[in-house]
This record gives structure tokens, C-alpha cells and sequence, in this order.
């Protein structure tokens, strides 16, 4: 089972940041950040995106990857709505649903081709990508997103 543990870190590791890259928002709250980014993941608008993340995390952007912004675009489809929201000062987080058996499929999808050209050995990788992916987006459901405000914007900075 060490490949599934790998592949479930390697799952976070590379979507969380990417949500993070792609949601830094500026708003006039927590919640209406996170809301505008959620939606310009759904649009596929990188320059929306860029312009609600704080600055560290808009330089590490990067628009020449499709595989990137088809994750980033299916992430924004499965968002469903705010938990709950706590602001303390100049930081918040937000706590958001997403709609894990969505995030689920669209992450399959997006390994489909792949394990297509794997043949037998892919499908049964595939069978496996599938439970961990599942596992993994229920894990992702209600997680935390930190921001801060600056310059009188909230941006979103961190998810955990």
C-alpha cells in the first residue's frame, strides 16, 4: 500500500497548491473572496484568480500549464458553498464545502489517458488512483482557507 500513501500525499501536494495559487482572493470580505475565487477557477480566469492571491503566491503562478488549469477549473466546479467564517484582526479563514464524488470524477478524468496507455497494469492503477482520489477529496471537504488583508483586500494566503 505504500503506492496508495504516495499517491494520496502526491495528490495533496499537488492540488493544495494549486487551489491556493489559484484562489488568493481580494475582497471586500473572507467569504466574498473565497466565493470570487472559486468562481473565476470554475471560468478558467487565471488573471481573475491572479488578481485575488497575495503576491508571493501570484508569482508562483503558472499559465502555460493546461493540465494545471483543467484542475484548477474542475476544483472551482466542485465548490459548493461557505461552512463558516472566523476573521480576527487582519486574518480569517474560511471553511468551505466541496462536493468531493465531483472533485472525485474530474481528477480521474484528468488521469484517464495516462493509465489508458498503461493497458491492463493501468486500469488496475487506475481502480487503485480512484479509491485514494475519493479518500483524499472527502479529506480535502471542510478545510480551512487563511487570509489576510492588505491594503484594505482580503487575500487568500493559505490552505491547509
Amino acid at each position: 500500500m505504500v503506492f496508495r500513501s504516495s499517491l494520496k500525499w502526491l495528490v495533496l501536494v499537488a492540488v493544495l497548491p494549486l487551489i491556493l495559487v489559484a484562489c488568493g482572493g481580494a475582497g471586500s470580505s473572507p467569504e466574498g473572496t473565497v466565493e470570487a475565487c472559486f468562481k473565476a477557477m470554475a471560468d478558467g480566469d487565471q488573471e481573475a484568480m491572479k488578481q485575488l492571491v497575495v503576491p508571493a503566491v501570484r508569482s508562483q503562478m503558472n499559465d502555460e500549464d493546461p493540465q494545471a488549469k483543467r484542475m484548477m477549473e474542475s476544483m472551482g466546479k466542485s465548490f459548493e458553498g461557505i461552512n463558516k467564517s472566523e476573521v480576527d484582526g487582519d486574518k480569517a479563514k474560511v471553511w468551505i464545502n466541496i462536493n468531493d464524488e465531483k472533485m472525485a470524477a474530474a481528477m480521474t478524468e484528468l488521469m484517464q489517458d495516462q493509465m489508458k496507455k498503461a493497458g491492463e497494469q493501468g486500469e488496475q492503477m487506475r481502480k487503485m488512483m480512484e479509491a485514494v482520489i475519493q479518500q483524499t477529496a472527502k479529506e480535502m471537504e471542510n478545510h480551512p482557507i487563511s487570509l489576510v488583508k492588505q491594503d484594505g483586500k482580503w487575500l487568500i494566503d493559505e490552505m491547509k
